[in-house]
């Protein structure tokens, strides 16, 4: 729009109506002052953002001969749009696994291919950046001029996701791995492989629990904070569980690969493997060429006796028990038990038959004591008749309440006993084979060696008083070593 104002000036407005300009003809000589323009611009209907400092340099604008001869008189102000709100991600949501990782000399570890992603107990996993409104502008008839809102976006969430208060910060609830799929946001606390821990998934190394529905391959290595359960086999491969581990199959390993699980190992069987677990092993079938350090009970082939153990060391730490220990071709096993309370340290009962065993040994020791002390007074030359006789009647009477209450003590001992053995304790070292044990084998039980020179049919090695003892295995007495 191109108005004239007055005589030598005139009015231009832009299409958008968000600026005004004025301008004057070469040979005009006076420049109206700030009231008059007032009334011109308002009889356009002018009346927001006119620029009074304009006026002020007015004289200057009009002399100045390398001055425009075009000003802006009037400006509006643009609407601004507001802001979508955004979703801001702190974990891959499209991570590629399969890539191997690169090292810091630029090699390629081909066994390390990225597959979880690992986040603690209270990791922020995503925050919402919320919409922004819009804010209004003005043109330069003073008319408003809307802006458009930002959109706004959701998150779901599923499992184990905590939500700030303000509801715009996203955080673990608990350890594991996060996962983004069609618009939410999951921490999963155990994963599965569907197939073999092989070149085509690489290592695997997670805070949570693991299922893996094919075997672990020679040469790769899956850790695990929580169980770990192989389908397959575990075929020379290493081994790390923070609980338990379950093979459906076999154990296979090397020398060269340590399995190490803080619980109990379940498998088939286990052939010329190198284990540490801290609480019990179990394997139906056998064990072959072995070295094993267990912190509880080992067991091979339950109750039906069909266990063997053939080659290797195996160090237990409560019991031992197998159908057949060692064959006839004579392959040297050794078998060792060197019994230990830590493997029971935080159960109430078998803390309380500890006790009840002290305070027995502790009067034991007091009647030992009291029998010294008559046996010195009357060997004493500083005492005379009277008075040895009076101090032997005093210790003879602490020694018969203490016999009396070494009495109580032992009934109760043995009660409390005989109610641990039916809950299937194992109170003392003890190693079983059902079947038989064979010459070529070394039994160790608290550091007490006895070698194996004939074949023994079903027997239990015990220990008592620094001996090991040889019992005939009997079905009911003995058949509380087959659980674990």
């Amino acid at each position: 729009m191109n108005t004239i104002l007055t005589e030598g000036i005139s009015l231009v407005v832009s299409d958008d109506e968000l600026s005004a300009f004025i301008q004057t003809d070469e040979d005009i000589e006076e420049f109206p002052d700030y009231d008059r323009m007032l009334g011109l611009l308002a009889s356009q209907g002018i009346k927001f953002g006119i620029k009074k400092k304009l006026f002020e340099k007015r004289s200057n604008f009009l002399h100045n001969s390398n001055q425009s001869r075009k000003i802006i008189i009037a400006e509006g102000v643009n609407p601004k749009n507001g802001e979508d709100a955004q979703i801001v991600f702190h974990f891959e949501i499209e991570r590629k696994s399969g890539i191997p990782r690169i090292d810091a000399r630029g090699r390629a570890n081909f066994k390390d291919l990225n597959y979880i992603v690992n986040v603690e107990e209270g990791t922020l996993l995503a925050e919402k950046k919320p919409l922004t409104r819009a804010k209004s502008g003005t043109n330069i008839f003073g008319k408003e001029l809307r802006g458009i809102d930002g959109k706004d976006i959701s998150l779901e969430t599923g499992k184990n996701i905590k939500i700030s208060s303000a509801g715009l910060k996203f955080y673990a609830a608990c350890s594991g791995t996060p996962t983004y799929k069609n618009n939410k946001i999951d921490v999963l606390k155990k994963i599965r492989v569907n197939g073999n821990i092989n070149y085509s998934v690489g290592n695997i190394d997670f805070v949570g629990e693991i299922e893996i529905l094919g075997d672990v391959e020679q040469g790769f290595y899956v850790k695990a904070g929580k169980n770990i359960t192989i389908n397959g086999n575990a075929i020379g491969g290493s081994i790390e569980a923070g609980i338990s581990l379950i093979v459906k199959n076999g154990i296979v390993a090397t020398e060269k690969n340590v399995i190490t699980v803080k619980k109990n190992i379940e498998a088939r069987f286990v052939e010329n493997s190198r284990i540490i677990v801290g609480k019990d092993l179990y394997a139906e079938r056998w064990l072959l060429h072995n070295n094993i350090n267990c912190g509880g009970k080992i067991i091979v082939g339950g109750e039906s006796g069909e266990g063997l153990v053939l080659g290797g060391e195996y160090n237990a730490g409560i019991s031992f028990a197998a159908g057949e220990i060692g064959t006839d071709v004579y392959v040297r096993t050794v078998v060792s038990v060197n019994y230990s309370k830590e493997y029971y340290k935080e159960d109430g009962l078998y803390i309380h038959y500890f006790e009840l065993m002290k305070n027995v040994n502790n009067i034991e020791d007091l009647i030992k004591k009291n029998y010294n002390n008559i046996e010195n007074i009357k060997r004493s030359e500083r005492l005379n008749i009277i008075q040895k006789a009076e101090l032997i009647e005093q210790f003879g009477e602490k020694i018969y309440d203490s016999k009396y209450k070494k009495k109580e003590l032992e009934d109760e001992l043995l009660e409390f006993k005989n109610f641990l053995l039916e809950k299937k304790y194992v109170l003392e070292p003890v190693i079983v084979a059902k079947r038989g044990v064979w010459p070529g084998v070394e039994i160790r039980i608290n550091g007490t060696i006895l070698k194996i020179r004939k074949k023994m049919e079903g027997v239990v090695f015990g220990f008592d008083q620094g001996k090991i003892t040889v019992n005939k295995y009997e079905e009911k007495k003995h058949e509380l070593h087959w659980f674990n």
